[in-house]
């Protein structure tokens, strides 16, 4: 298996947690879904830190073998629990409108106060994204610049993975300041995204957001991803970086992860009411609000939120597949007080 971590002040640590099997005849496995950040300053072991400055971080510890989680879901609730848009009105005041002139000059639907506005037009193809202040994780897998498949302007983000049965990761990561802490503990973010093909067998994540629980050392993770292709979301507890998941929950069997075009992907991840909004073009497609789901390991009443530390976006991968990753991104924009909106084309 090649780790890479380019870019990093700190390597994303879960990324090597233990999330059995689970590809083949039966259930995938859950276990340990999702990336967690290790404490900064701890050499990191068994990958490659490339690029210069700062110290690495342990970059993972293997998680305990995984228990089967039932990949419809708790009890197969088609949008989550409060997923309806009557009760998506009392999250938030609506997406942003897109006024059509971008408040960094580019990204499009940037609106004003936003904390991040990130369409990869400053970079060069195949260049460092650091100036951007993000980091990059990769495990078998590869991710960078290029100019094949952009949603708007000239360039995009690629992430590649050959499908020869690894544990993915392909990750853009921003951590710490000036974004984290932010404000209430709570944020919005969108994202274009476009993925080839959703691989059934396997659990994936596609924007995670983790960090320490408030007055405690243990690590949770807020993520939201697919299982059997459906959209799921996931939470997991650790007592230590290395250790394996003391709580590790799934809220699954939402809609379909949309494949082969660019689809407006939105989220909310609510420190402060410990929930979990997922949006795809518009349409709320999964909430966690106060909701255990199926747990596989523990049990948690309340899905208690973390101080969120950092924000890795694109691919994470809990079981080897044969399939093929590729993926692309585009137009992030990250806002602490409002919806962002989908952008026009």
């Amino acid at each position: 298996m090649i780790i890479r971590c380019r870019l990093l002040r700190a390597c994303v640590l879960a990324l090597l947690s233990g999330c059995g099997g689970g590809v083949g005849g039966g259930a995938p496995t859950h276990n340990g879904s999702g990336g967690t950040i290790g404490s900064a300053g701890t050499p990191g072991t068994g990958g490659t830190v490339i690029g210069g400055g700062g110290q690495s971080a342990n970059p993972g510890g293997s998680g305990g073998g995984g228990q089967s989680g039932n990949p419809g879901g708790s009890g197969g609730e088609p949008m989550g629990s409060g997923g309806t848009a009557g009760k998506q009105a009392d999250v938030d005041a609506g997406p942003a409108t897109d006024s059509g002139s971008p408040s960094d000059g580019g990204v499009a639907g940037c609106p004003a106060g936003a904390l991040v506005c990130e369409d990869f037009e400053k970079y060069a193809v195949g260049g460092d994204v650091s100036a951007g202040g993000w980091s990059v994780m990769e495990t078998s897998a590869t991710v960078q610049v290029d100019a094949t498949k952009p949603f708007g302007g000239g360039k995009g983000l690629h992430l590649m993975a050959p499908g020869g049965g690894a544990k993915y990761a392909a990750l853009l990561v921003r951590q710490g300041a000036p974004l984290f802490p932010i404000a209430g503990n709570s944020f919005f973010g969108r994202m274009m995204m476009w993925i080839t093909d959703a691989p059934a067998g396997v659990h994936f994540n596609n924007v995670i957001a983790s960090g320490t629980l408030p007055s405690s050392t243990q690590i949770a993770k807020y993520g939201f991803g697919a299982l059997m292709a459906k959209t799921t979301a996931a939470y997991t507890v650790r007592n230590d970086a290395a250790g394996s998941p003391v709580v590790d929950c799934y809220f699954g069997g939402g809609a379909p992860v949309p494949t082969r075009r660019w689809v407006c992907v939105e989220w909310k991840f609510d420190g402060a009411g410990n929930e979990l909004h997922y949006w795809f073009d518009g349409t709320p497609v999964s909430d966690v609000v106060k909701s255990a789901g199926t747990c596989v390991a523990g049990a948690a009443p309340v899905w208690k939120a973390p101080m969120f530390a950092d924000i890795q976006l694109g691919w994470f991968q809990n079981q080897p597949s044969t399939v093929p990753l590729e993926m692309w991104m585009d137009d992030i924009v990250i806002h602490g007080t409002q919806r962002i909106g989908c952008p026009m084309k």
